[in-house]
């Protein structure tokens, strides 16, 4: 048998290369390091066996932490003890593997006496203890059935190691040969000179002159997702079949390819890890609180949860609304949802996992046993492995064992975990040691697809085309310094332990770098993105050669705007052909509609609507009549709708309570705090997140001083609390309208029935004092009509929470706070606002009748109807200098901003 031996590629990753069959006869076997080990061990009738990787990592962390004091990484494992062994055991295995038995002497370096003072028994066989066994067996001159290996890069290149190894072997009666490709004879063209200039070193001090010849191009993409739509399309047109360099391991090419019908390169996809295995990562939400809510919203859109996906969904309904667990609700929810699936029979299963789950956590500052921690996995362990069991879905089945694989190992793991309790932080780093990045979906290769590997160093044959896919640095690139200081390389060459130089470890990139020029007959194609994952693309380290070499770059650079139209140099150009241009038209004025569609909405109108209706009719009708809305996603709410909402909640609870005007300070500050961590906990979970300290203290300490100016306000003016979140009706005009209030006091005055709104608001001092001076405050105008019928209005007033201030135009209820618009009767502000909404609708109504929907954004005030009325007698929309102005947050821009 003959073998190919090349240090880049190993027969477990890569078992067929069609490049080395020029090399090497069909049917011989090609191998890396990993795979030579297999073979020589089976055939020397050694044990192949090997420790955990975890394993090895748990142990050998102990072995450093026995002897770490006064070590040169003492401080560093007490920050990160995972990294620091794993960092270390490398260091470790190197030298075992280079023959080093760890024994010293007084003049041993400090830091390889430290290491060897943490080689003690226990560590657990790999690499390194195969190896050595190996080269003990093969001293003793055994007969293998191998003839002759052929290595790929020169023998003074190879680690120390294998160049031990391959002499033994060559002892042995085997031929070891290198397999040398000569650099042919030069034709002159761009890609010869380049050939010559890196090869036989033709350097001179004057650069090259480009030829443009095509047998170098450079294609330069916004991004490699557009690269790979572009080359796609050039080889669906003029199909030619290059060998792909793809360093980055970007499918972005190979997903095209399937996209256009073309043979898929057969790359795998990568991921830090499987999307189903993040549950694992996702699992100790339930550990710790307060939970973390991203994580609780994860862990229920998960599709591999414990819950079926209704139930699930309905939770994710909940939580998105109010990020908070309130157990209430969610155990009606299961209720409903094994009544409406006719699944009552699994009523107790849920309630019986939904009550595991939130009766396990600890706080924050606290350590959980590893045996609870265990145990913990071990429960979603045995469900997915019983669900696993009775899956007929193959790909289920699939996914649930890959899932079932990943618990077994992450429960050994924590088993494997020193002393007897963890944190958060020490499980995430266990975490980080299982969840390591893995493929997801490997792509078949078809008949016809072109070659692709991930480095060219692996080019070991002739091709006519070389593309190279993402022609810019990244982490697979050799480094060209060693970790061994000068003093310590030569105590370990003095005592015969063949760890590789800095030197050797250069020439040997450089080779890799460099080789692959050999085999390139005709094209070198070049693909550079201009950014690469979200950072501008940084140079290959080949491509100074290029600088080197030739004067300029630039008559072989297509700068790809298009990827759809791109073409290579020296290929048949299309014609440019004149076409008739469009310009983008303006924003209409109007839409126009046949005459007696729109007819008013089946339900009463609200603030909000009217508010649409008046100043962005179009809007009106996409949301109230043509039922547009906007989807819903589950996703945590914004940080300010959120803390509005919460301080509502907070402040309304407290209102209600009965007697909560004649409480005393303290007894207050009691109800206050309770009912603000109840809330907390089943609403604000958002203030448990990173950054939000500051906010989650306001909420607990600082806003108890705002609702006591509001209680103070509703004291000193005899108000007694109707209701929070009233709703009623009325009418404006002929139309029928429905509002909602924060807050409805009432009182008797005089033996007379009065009442008076509140409206609550987080922040805002400036937008709300404004809307008020102004005589704008539109909602609590159409308020003040329907919640207080018999008198037709009510006093109204803004309550800024953060702010603790109350603003308000009648003094006469409440006489302490900011009276705004002393020298105008409340009354006839608010019946003129009212007149004024009502002659705007009634105006807009008249063009809906006449097929008319005003769109009008950003168009001209002298299109529009509205601008020709009078602001004193209807709602006139503002406007930008002579235009009417856009909408903030127009949910509909699509429909007008549009050819």
């Amino acid at each position: 048998m003959k073998i190919f031996f090349s240090t880049l590629f190993d027969q477990q990753t890569y078992p067929e290369n069609i490049f080395l069959q020029n090399s090497v006869a069909i049917g011989n076997r090609h191998m890396g390091p990993l795979a030579l080990l297999d073979f020589l061990e089976l055939h020397l009738g050694l044990p192949g066996s090997c420790a955990s990787k975890m394993e090895r990592i748990f142990n050998y962390r102990k072995n450093l932490l026995h002897n770490s004091k006064g070590t040169f990484y003492e401080k560093s494992i007490k920050t990160n003890d995972l990294e620091v062994a794993i960092k270390l055991l490398t260091w470790r295995d190197e030298l075992k593997i280079a023959g080093w038995d760890f024994k010293t002497d007084k003049t041993t370096p400090a830091r390889l006496q430290h290491l060897a003072n943490a080689e003690k028994p226990g560590i657990g066989d790999h690499n390194p203890e195969r190896f050595c066994r190996i080269i003990e067996a093969l001293n003793d001159m055994p007969k293998l059935p191998l003839v002759e290996i052929i290595l790929h890069e020169p023998p003074d290149l190879l680690p120390s190691h294998l160049t031990q190894l391959f002499a033994l072997l060559s002892a042995a009666g085997i031929n070891i040969i290198h397999h040398e490709t000569t650099v042919q004879e030069t034709l002159a063209s761009d890609l010869d000179n380049l050939r010559s200039f890196v090869l036989d070193k033709n350097s001179s001090k004057e650069k090259s002159g480009l030829k443009g010849d095509g047998s170098i191009q450079i294609l330069r993409f916004g991004d490699l997702l557009s690269g790979g739509k572009g080359l796609a399309a050039l080889l669906a047109e003029d199909y030619f079949k290059p060998v792909v360099i793809n360093e980055p391991v970007d499918v972005s090419l190979s997903l095209s390819l399937m996209e256009n019908g073309l043979p898929s390169t057969g790359q795998a996809m990568q991921s830090v890890s499987h999307p189903d295995l993040q549950l694992l990562a996702i699992l100790p939400v339930w550990l710790w609180k307060p939970y973390n809510p991203q994580q609780v919203l994860d862990f229920f859109l998960s599709p591999l949860n414990i819950f079926p996906r209704g139930l699930s969904a309905r939770w994710i309904d909940l939580f998105s609304e109010n990020p908070g667990i309130h157990l209430n609700d969610w155990l009606e929810q299961i209720d409903e949802y094994v009544t409406i699936t006719n699944s009552e029979r699994d009523n107790g299963k849920h309630k019986e996992r939904l009550d595991f789950i939130l009766n396990t956590a600890e706080e924050r500052s606290k350590k959980i046993s590893i045996e609870k921690i265990a145990a913990y996995y071990n429960f979603f362990y045995s469900i997915f492995n019983k669900r696993c069991a009775v899956t007929t879905d193959e790909p289920i089945r699939t996914r649930l064992q890959r899932l079932c694989n990943a618990f077994k190992q992450m429960i050994d793991v924590i088993r494997l975990a020193p002393g007897e309790e963890l944190d958060a932080h020490g499980l995430q780093k266990l975490l980080e040691l299982v969840l390591q990045p893995i493929s997801i979906v490997p792509f078949e290769k078809q008949a016809g697809s072109v070659h692709e590997i991930p480095g060219a160093g692996l080019l070991a044959g002739d091709c006519d085309d070389l593309l190279w896919f993402g022609f810019t640095a990244n982490n697979n690139s050799g480094t060209l310094w060693d970790e061994w200081t000068t003093e310590e390389s030569a105590w370990l060459q003095e005592k015969k332990i063949l760890v590789d130089t800095a030197v050797i470890k250069a020439k040997r990139d450089f080779w890799f770098l460099t080789q692959w020029l050999r085999f390139v007959k005709k094209r070198l194609i070049l693909v550079i993105p201009s950014v690469v994952n979200g950072e501008p693309a940084q140079a290959h380290p080949f491509h100074p050669f290029l600088n080197a070499c030739f004067e300029s770059l630039h008559p072989v650079t297509i700068n790809v705007e298009r990827p759809d139209e791109m073409h290579l140099l020296n290929t048949k150009q299309k014609l440019t052909e004149k076409i008739t241009i469009h310009p983008i038209p303006a924003f209409p004025g109007y839409w126009k509609i046949e005459t007696g569609l729109l007819t008013k909405r089946e339900k009463e109108e609200s603030f909000s609507s009217l508010e649409k209706l008046m100043k962005y009719p179009y809007r009106w009708v996409l949301e109230y009549k043509a039922k547009l809305y906007r989807g819903n996603t589950p996703c945590l709410p914004a940080n300010f709708t959120f803390y509005g909402t919460l301080s509502h909640k907070i402040f309304q609870e407290l209102l209600l309570m009965p007697g909560i005007l004649k409480m005393g300070h303290n007894e207050l500050k009691k109800i206050y705090s309770d009912t603000t961590e109840k809330f907390i906990n089943q609403k604000g979970l958002l203030l448990y997140t990173q950054g939000e300290e500051g906010v989650l203290k306001t909420f607990r300490e600082y806003l108890f001083e705002k609702f006591l100016i509001l209680i103070k306000h509703l004291k000193d003016n005899n108000w007694q609390v109707e209701g929070c979140e009233i709703v009623a009706s009325g009418t404006i005009g002929q139309e029928a309208v429905g509002g909602r209030c924060d807050l409805l006091l009432k009182r008797i005055k005089n033996k007379m029935a009065e009442k008076a709104i509140v409206d609550l608001k987080y922040s805002g001092r400036n937008k709300h004092r404004k809307l008020m001076e102004d005589g704008e405050d539109l909602q609590l105008a159409i308020y003040s009509k329907i919640f207080h019928p018999l008198a037709n209005y009510c006093p109204t007033s803004y309550f800024v929470i953060t702010e603790g201030l109350l603003f308000t135009t009648c003094k006469d209820a409440f006489n302490t706070g900011i009276i705004l618009r002393q020298g105008s009767n409340y009354v006839n502000t608010y019946s003129n606002v009212l007149n004024k909404i009502d002659s705007t609708i009634k105006f807009r109504r008249k063009e809906f009748s006449e097929g008319k929907i005003e769109v009008g954004e950003n168009v001209s005030i002298d299109e529009l109807d509205i601008f020709n009325l009078d602001k004193n007698s209807y709602i006139v929309p503002k406007q930008e200098s002579s235009v009417k102005c856009r909408s903030d947050y127009n949910d509909y821009v699509t429909f007008i901003d549009t050819e």
